[in-house]
Parts: C-alpha cells; structure tokens; sequence
C-alpha cells in the first residue's frame, strides 16, 4: 500500500516542477522606455545603470516577502560575446498573487557606443496548476 503513495507523491513533485509559461517578447515602446532610463542613469552617474545585473536588478528588484515565506531571488548572466549577455532574473516564493509561483525575466543585452542597451525581454510566469 506504501508503494502507491510513493508514487503518488514523486508524480505531484515532478508535476511541480520548474515549469514556466513565456509571454511574447516585451514591445519595442516598452523597450525604448527602459532604455531610455538607462540612459538618464548613466547620465546621471547612478550605480545601478552601470552593468547589465544592477540594470536588471534596478527594473526587477528584489523584494521582501512577509516573514514565513519561502523565497528565491537570483540574477544569472551568460555571457554572448564581449558586448552582448544574456540575463535571467528569477523570483519565487510568497508573492501577492495564489495563482503565480514565480516570475523569471530573460533580458537580452548589447553594449553599445560604451553603453548596455536592452534588445529583448521576455517576461516567464510560473503558475500554481
């Protein structure tokens, strides 16, 4: 009888997985936008326009949860070329939403005449069914 619950209960967590739905790619308005702040930023001299993980860290902070809750927040760069990376901001845990388990953005990066530029965003969510 122990056997079945066994199975039972690797199937749930499998089913649990790191699974997440992607949206289409963010519009290029919305991406002017960002770029546009980057700009005023590096202008202004503001350490968080300095480098793509302080640029995603900036527009996709790390938020803290109400005490109790389960929660995981990372930035992973993977580097393209010299100029260009690739960057996922991955939050989980306690958000105000029963629906959504996670959040993960993929933000595509290029330097350009000396400054990080926003070419592609993809928004994830990570859905509780």
């Amino acid at each position: 009888m122990k056997q079945p619950l066994l199975y039972l209960s690797l199937l749930v967590m499998i089913s649990c997985g790191d699974t997440y739905t992607s949206s289409s790619p963010a519009k290029q308005k919305y991406l002017d936008s960002l770029n546009n702040s980057i700009v005023t930023g590096q202008l202004n001299k503001e350490a968080w326009a300095k480098t793509p993980e302080s640029i995603a860290g900036h527009f996709f902070p790390n938020i803290s949860q109400p005490a109790g809750g389960n929660k995981r927040y990372s930035i992973t760069i993977q580097p393209v070329s010299a100029k260009e990376c690739i960057l996922s901001i991955t939050d989980e845990g306690a958000l105000d939403d029963d629906e959504i388990l996670g959040e993960r953005h993929e933000m595509n990066f290029q330097l350009h005449e000396g400054r990080w530029k926003i070419i592609k965003l993809v928004n994830s969510y990570k859905r509780r069914f």
